[in-house]
Order: structure tokens, then sequence, then C-alpha cells
């Protein structure tokens, strides 16, 4: 976890820029800036969660599952999210959101898909709002899909190995050394760069499982 709190490890640099959609988001969201520029980007969005209230997120995110005929993570969550983001035609973005975020993270195979979807979301909803959407989807269906599968609450599941999301990486510019940090023991970080969406997070996941805890598991 040191290295999680130390500032002299910061996130991975992004390679070279190809122009297309998921490298304009991936320049424009706090997740891969770093100094000042990540500062300024996430106090936006933290002012962006602050808007939000977790209880409401989570009545809302229980009756949408009960309305679902199908699966329902990450689709739910992800409705339920931007709806309370304000953003227009929750369903379109919900789906763009998915696309996006399977080549999120520098690595991912290109995809003319995946750049068109984020051009697409970013037109829509813009930089705050596109990184709130994208970061919250695997995570949270990770953790619904966890809590039904060990019968077990969130606080188990987090504090439980591996946590939905296993690890994060961080890079030293003094050495050029990149790690990858484990997240067990804190699943949402620590540190200057700590996930600021908890609260949030952990409110969508139960709202569905209020739903669903004693039915079957619909996932997809």
């Amino acid at each position: 976890m040191s290295v999680l709190t130390d500032p002299g490890w910061v996130v991975p640099p992004l390679p070279p820029g190809d122009g297309g959609g998921m490298d304009r988001l991936r320049r424009s969201v706090s997740r891969f800036a770093t100094g000042a520029q990540h500062a300024d980007r996430r106090a936006a969005v933290e002012r962006a969660l602050a808007a939000l209230s977790p209880a409401d997120l989570r009545a809302s995110a229980r009756a949408l599952t009960l309305a679902e005929p199908g699966a329902v993570v990450p689709r739910v969550p992800l409705i339920v999210l931007a709806g309370a983001l304000g953003v227009e035609d929750p369903v379109a973005v919900a789906a763009l959101v998915r696309v996006v975020a399977a080549a999120y993270f520098p690595g991912s195979a290109p995809s003319a898909a995946a750049d068109a979807a984020a051009d697409d979301l970013l037109d829509r909803v813009g930089a705050v709002r596109a990184g709130l959407l994208v970061q919250a989807c695997a995570p949270v269906a990770a953790l619904v899909t966890a809590a039904l599968e060990r019968g077990t609450g969130l606080d188990e599941v987090l504090a439980g190995e591996p946590p939905p999301v296993p690890a994060t990486r961080r890079f030293s510019p003094d050495t050029g050394e990149t790690v990858t940090v484990p997240l067990t023991g804190v699943p949402f970080g620590a540190g200057p760069r700590r996930c600021p969406a908890e609260p949030h997070a952990r409110a969508l996941a139960e709202g569905v499982l209020d739903a669903l805890r004693a039915g079957p598991l619909r996932t997809g």
C-alpha cells in the first residue's frame, strides 16, 4: 500500500496517441492524469458525485432490477447512474459505456467500434460523466456477481481475496519502473487516487442485490 500513498509513484503514462476516440477519452479523464491536471479533474468528479444520493441510487437500482426481464449487470447500474447524472437517454448511454469499458485501459486491442463509441459518449455526456460511468461498469458488476456467487454481503466480498478489482498499476518517473499493486485489503485503493465513489458503487450494487438476493443470477 505504500506505493499507493507515495507521491513518487504515479499512474503509468499513456502511450503515444493515435487520435481515436479511446485515446481522446483517456486523455480527457482524471484516471490517467497526473499532478495538477489530475487534481483539477478529480475535483470535478467529486463535485459530480456530491450531487448524487447513494440512497436514491440504491432505490432506483432495486426498482429497475425488479422491472428488468433479463441480465441486469452491468446494464442496470449504468442506466441508473447515467440517469442520476442527468444524461439524456440513459439506456443508449449505458450501451455505449459497455463498449468503451471493454477497451478503456491501454493495451486493449484497438477497435473501431470502441473508438466510435468513445467519441459518441464524450460528445453526449462530457469527460467527467464519461469517466464516472466507464469506471463504474466492470467493478459494480463484479461486486454484484461476487456477492451472489459467494452467498455473502458486500463487506465480505470487499474484504475477501481477490477483491472485485484485484490490482492497479503504478509507475516511478525516477526509475522507469512499473509495478502491479494488489488491492486486497484496500479494494477502493488508498492515498490521493483512492476511488471517490465508494458509497455510490456500494449503493448501486446493493440495490441490485436487494432485488436479486433470492432469485437466479442474471448477468451479461
